[in-house]
């Protein structure tokens, strides 16, 4: 690997690339905070510097031209790292299922809280936001590396094999039919906990596999931002699970 990256250089091609390809199995975090959680977790390939920048020893320098092409951000603060994808492994605990979020912010909350709230496993259907989006990246503040994310796009089927394996899936839903949160709520300790799309709720795809649903009790609103809606039902599932013995 070169030492230093210029504009010309075959190297920056094969970067910019990478940033364009969501099928790759590399990506890119940017900002030091993000750099050592990738640092701590074992899944830098390499770090990147601007010229001017002397963060870490070793750091591979990029043209400040090219390093703004791979950026994400309006002002960069000159470091980044390209990181391996982590493996997928088998599934245990909790799932948090979520159906074509568009919004990268959330999403990001959503695979913070998870982790928050011991959710190691989360799976994505439908349309939504890539894993690797960059803003997803930052609002997730590193959670990416220590989450199972498995990406299913809409192949809802796939949720039967969990079914079949003792999982419950409780899906949130405004519904007439849909029961009230509670610590009484969750029944089995094989949890899925699906939410939807920001405009328009769960699919019925997906909520023809569901096995109850479920609404937040609210006033003065109908309903609440996905982010903070799967932080709730996340920590009252783990509250229900100090109160009973499945």
């Amino acid at each position: 690997m070169h030492d230093y990256i210029g504009l010309k250089n075959k190297r920056a091609e094969e970067l910019l690339k990478i940033k364009k390809e969501n099928q790759s199995p590399y990506f890119f975090v940017e900002g030091r905070h993000l750099v050592e959680e990738a640092l701590k977790n074992k899944a830098v390939e390499a770090i990147f510097e601007m010229p001017d920048k002397d963060f870490y020893k070793g750091a591979i320098k990029v043209e400040k031209r090219v390093f703004k092409r791979l950026s994400s951000l309006v002002t960069p603060d000159g470091v980044m790292a390209l990181c391996k994808k982590k493996e997928k492994v088998e599934v245990e605990g909790p799932i948090l299922v979520l159906d074509s979020l568009q919004d990268p912010g959330n999403v990001g909350t959503l695979f913070r809280s998870a982790l928050s709230f011991s959710f190691f496993n989360v799976f994505l259907y439908g349309d939504g936001v890539h894993p690797y989006h960059p803003k997803v990246l930052m609002a997730s503040q590193g959670a990416i590396f220590r989450l199972n994310v498995l990406e299913f796009g809409s192949d809802y089927q796939s949720l039967e094999e969990y079914k079949k394996k003792g999982y419950k899936l409780y899906a949130t839903s405004l519904d007439a039919d849909s029961s009230s949160l509670s610590l009484d709520s969750f029944d089995n300790q094989k949890a899925m906990i699906a939410l939807g799309s920001e405009a328009r709720g769960i699919s019925e795809a997906l909520l023809s596999f569901s096995d109850s649903k479920i609404k937040i009790p609210m006033k003065n609103l109908d309903s609440l931002n996905v982010g903070v809606a799967g932080g709730i039902l996340m920590y009252m599932y783990q509250e229900s699970l100090k109160l009973k013995k499945f």
